[in-house]
């Protein structure tokens, strides 16, 4: 899958865990187009920063392959990375 997107990928900088299994489809306003693909519970993808949080649509994310399909975001959960740097 290669699907574009005016975002530059290096935008998408948030990543976020698979809460479950969950489906991405490469076209949200299209669904019954037949692309679509599986996320595993526990799988890394990265969303662009100013889309988290725009609602229970379908969000554009950044998966490792570098595709770009849609997902919601309420099967997923921030990753929060500790500082190793002293307070």
């Amino acid at each position: 899958m290669n699907h574009q997107s005016a975002l530059p990928i290096a935008e998408y900088t948030l990543a976020y865990q698979a809460l479950r299994d969950t489906t991405w489809l490469l076209n949200p306003a299209d669904p019954t187009n037949g692309v679509n693909g599986l996320i595993k519970k526990g799988e890394t993808i990265w969303f662009h920063r100013d889309h988290v949080g725009s609602g229970p649509s379908w969000t554009q994310v950044c998966l490792r392959d570098r595709s770009l399909p849609y997902v919601h975001l309420v099967d997923f959960e921030k990753i929060i990375v500790e500082s190793s740097e002293g307070l």
